[in-house]
């Protein structure tokens, strides 16, 4: 199927995008020309800035930019567009050249964002066994086997600074925020690092932890556990006593070894 895309409907697609190009939006008004170009520009990259920094990947600022230079789905849709008659030549036209226009010039963007990106931080890898293995051998255990009752935490209204000098260890990058005995959210270290070093001192942790988080009980087994940190991004999550929600302990799962599903 690669080799017959490739091959032949790549070449027809791009084809049938030349057939339909025409310079006919030279006629079209300056202000409305300029209005085409930066819009789709501006959306674009904030798309693409918006899902870089919700995944929460290192360097940001670099794979957003280059996701700029993908357009073949956007130039796609404007032919189909064109083809049902929502659109005129001279727009579609118009939209081809500035997709086009990506592909040059993203290298540069790419190479200006890169040597601005600051180098992201790494940790020693950690012992990892294969997925396999780890589900045999934690078979039939739950996930009280694996709290911890002995762990402090910060409350949401504790400064960045103080958090980032008295809280953190190493190999852990998620951090549980309790306000009350109720577990109230999630600091990530990855959060943190975006957040400008001068507002450390004035910024409470309630500002930059994850609210939204998920909770596992002491009776269900730490497979179905590690498989809903997974799926949340998370290597810390609170144990919740059943049919109270009485906050129990944290779970080091995840702080033990390392995991793959």
């Amino acid at each position: 199927m690669l080799s017959a895309a490739e091959g032949l409907f790549v070449p027809l697609f791009f084809a049938s995008v030349g057939l339909s190009l025409d310079f006919s939006f030279v006629g079209l008004p300056v202000q409305t020309i300029a209005a085409l170009t930066l819009v789709p520009l501006a959306g674009k990259l904030a798309g693409a800035f918006i899902g870089t920094h919700l995944a929460r990947l290192e360097t940001p600022s670099v794979l957003a930019t280059s996701l700029m230079a993908k357009g073949v789905a956007e130039i796609a849709l404007l032919l189909v567009l064109l083809e049902t008659g929502v659109i005129e030549q001279e727009l579609f036209s118009l939209l081809v050249f500035v997709m086009f226009g990506y592909i040059p010039l993203t290298p540069a963007a790419i190479g200006f964002a890169i040597s601005h990106a600051k180098e992201p931080e790494r940790t020693a890898p950690k012992m990892t066994m294969p997925p396999s293995f780890a589900r045999q051998a934690l078979e039939g255990i739950t996930v009280n086997s694996v709290m911890d009752w002995t762990r402090n935490y910060p409350a949401s209204t504790l400064p960045v600074m103080d958090f980032v000098d008295k809280w953190i260890v190493s190999h852990q990058p998620d951090y549980l925020v309790v306000e009350g005995g109720t577990p109230v959210g999630v600091v990530s270290l990855g959060r943190l690092r975006r957040l400008p070093r001068g507002t450390w001192t004035a910024t409470p942790l309630s500002e930059v932890m994850r609210p939204n988080f998920p909770r596992a009980w002491p009776d269900e087994l730490i497979d179905e556990m590690l498989e809903r940190m997974t799926d949340n991004s998370v290597a810390v999550i609170p144990v919740m006593e059943r049919g109270t929600d009485r906050f129990l302990a944290r779970s080091l799962a995840r702080t033990s070894w390392t995991w793959s599903s």
